[in-house]
């Protein structure tokens, strides 16, 4: 072509420098945009994100960097609320009627799960009772399945820390862990009194 060898080189390792500092500059990108999401978009959203501030690359690029950078976006599966069944509320009354003032302590309780997802081993849940009298938490379980004995456990550690009174209220959701029989009969010893949410009604 009538090139001397030298200029050859010397546009080739120029080029060569240039992808270098390029990938540079978007690998740092790339990491400003993960950090930001705290580490929850993947290739996709941050070539998006990339696009929308002005450095349009391929989503496949993205991921290859991403690949090099040896970071990944951080799934966090849905729960399937399909495992906590309600049961039908005939004969499980409302007894506090949305009114959550207590005048005393152990007058009225709650309880209520919390489902929590771990990266090692999935969901994992909380089972917890609170005094709406200081709203504080009283009696708290926590493991890897959402069972009976789970609420079971919340409600033996309430009434150990800080015990019960006759004729008191526990209010709950129908949750098949609420209404079991374990618990149903845990509350009748206790004699405590039942109290359910209605469908559609959060207390």
């Amino acid at each position: 072509m009538g090139i001397h060898h030298s200029v050859y080189y010397y546009h080739k390792n120029n080029k060569t420098n240039r992808y270098k500092e390029n990938n540079k500059e978007l690998d740092k990108k790339i990491l400003e945009i993960y950090t930001e999401s705290k580490r929850r978009y993947g290739s996709p959203k941050i070539q998006k994100v990339l696009a929308s501030k002005g450095t349009k690359t391929s989503q496949k690029r993205v991921a290859r960097r991403m690949r090099k950078l040896g970071i990944r976006s951080i799934v966090v599966k849905k729960y399937n609320y399909a495992e906590n069944k309600r049961v039908d509320d005939t004969n499980k009354p409302n007894l506090l009627e949305q009114n959550l003032n207590a005048i005393k302590s152990k007058e009225k309780w709650v309880g209520d799960i919390t489902y929590i997802y771990t990266k090692e081993i999935g969901w994992t849940y909380l089972a917890i009772v609170m005094d709406l009298y200081d709203l504080k938490i009283i009696g708290y379980s926590y493991g890897k399945h959402m069972t009976a004995n789970l609420v079971i456990q919340a409600l033996n550690n309430a009434v150990c820390n800080v015990g019960i009174e006759e004729g008191m209220v526990f209010h709950s959701d129908l949750g098949s862990q609420y209404t079991s029989n374990d618990y149903e009969e845990l509350l009748k010893t206790l004699n405590i009194k039942h109290s359910y949410s209605k469908k559609g009604i959060s207390i």
